[in-house]
């Protein structure tokens, strides 16, 4: 992986790099309520920058995290929070704008977004 970042408290995410360069995108989220953050408008064939991590729903790779306090290394808390990994590859020059949506599969409305830019030489 060529670079890797946690846009979970970021705003106006900018990633700038040449063509074939791997960033891996980290957001929290917590499946356990539903919820989860899906790629929207993402062809693997043919966009300018592809998810290479994609799943068939939309969704990236979960990564529960460790409890806070207490516990056993290693042990998960049932319920608590994790992210959700995304590894997205530009393919072609120029400006290219993804947004991930944080909803429930069956909605139609998110309830938060994130823009991700990708500037591609």
């Amino acid at each position: 992986m060529d670079q890797s970042i946690d846009i979970t408290h970021q705003e106006g995410v900018v990633f700038e790099g040449e063509v074939g360069k791997v960033f891996s995108v980290r957001i929290e989220g917590n499946i356990t309520t539903g919820y989860n953050w899906f790629l929207t408008q993402n062809d693997n064939d043919s966009d300018p920058v592809a998810c290479t991590n994609l799943s068939e729903m939309g969704t990236g790779d979960y990564e529960s995290q460790q409890p806070q306090t207490g516990g056993h290394p290693g042990m998960r808390t049932c319920g608590a929070p994790g992210f959700l990994v995304f590894n997205f590859q530009i393919r072609q020059p120029g400006e290219h704008k993804l947004v991930l949506k944080y909803k429930r599969p069956w909605e139609t409305e998110p309830i938060r977004t994130k823009t991700i830019t990708f500037l591609g030489q």
